[in-house]
């Protein structure tokens, strides 16, 4: 009479060991993510990227992840949110926008140019005025004959001739803290990404060709 003999199945492993290379790069990511500059809306919906990543890894690898780490990574964290350009010593407006050409948003006398220590104002905490920028271009193209054809077009640039301000002047010791003195140049125009006359304004350029 034949005898049957089952072995056991080998045991598996659901989890495969992790890198510790890689773990150090999740928490890296997170860390960068939450530096992102955000505000408004996104701010308010933004979770804590480092702590969700840390939270993971401290339920799938506790002995790899300790408190310690989570305790250290909590300190940069709080490092990262602060600031050592000025303690604020009144309540500031956190937004200057075009306003603050004629007037400035910010005075001197709120801040204390003497802190040595970090603030208390998290970093990303004030707006300036923004970039908006409107581009438009329009072509048709007219069939000469069967191997000619001839395009007409229009290119332009800023259309609404809307004026981008730069921040307001950030130095203590300047008389022009929390003023705009400057307008911001766009990262190219029609004549290169070195020129810098006018390329601020609207500009409008016509083109014919000629495709054969």
């Amino acid at each position: 009479m034949a005898q049957l003999t089952f072995a056991p199945a080998r045991p598996e492993e659901i989890l495969l060991p992790v890198k510790s290379w890689f773990v150090v790069l999740t928490l890296a990511i997170g860390f960068l993510c939450n530096l992102l500059p955000l505000y408004g809306a996104a701010l308010a919906v933004r979770p804590d990227f480092l702590a969700l990543v840390l939270l993971y890894w401290c339920i799938r690898e506790p002995r790899l992840i300790s408190v310690g780490i989570a305790w250290c990574l909590g300190l940069l964290m709080d490092v990262a949110d602060a600031t050592v350009l000025g303690q604020p010593i009144t309540t500031v407006p956190l937004d200057c926008g075009a306003s603050a050409v004629n007037s400035a948003c910010l005075t001197a006398s709120q801040f204390s140019s003497t802190e040595t220590t970090f603030g208390t104002v998290p970093r990303n905490s004030f707006r300036g005025p923004g970039y908006f920028n409107t581009d438009l271009g329009l072509k048709k193209s007219f069939r000469l004959n069967e191997r000619l054809s001839f395009t007409l077009g229009a290119n332009a640039y800023n259309i609404l001739n809307h004026p981008n301000f730069a921040n307001p002047v950030s130095d203590l010791s300047s008389s022009a803290f929390g003023t705009i003195i400057n307008a911001v140049q766009p990262p190219t125009s029609p004549y290169g990404a070195f020129a810098a006359a006018a390329t601020d304004a609207r500009i409008v350029q016509v083109m014919g060709r000629i495709n054969f």
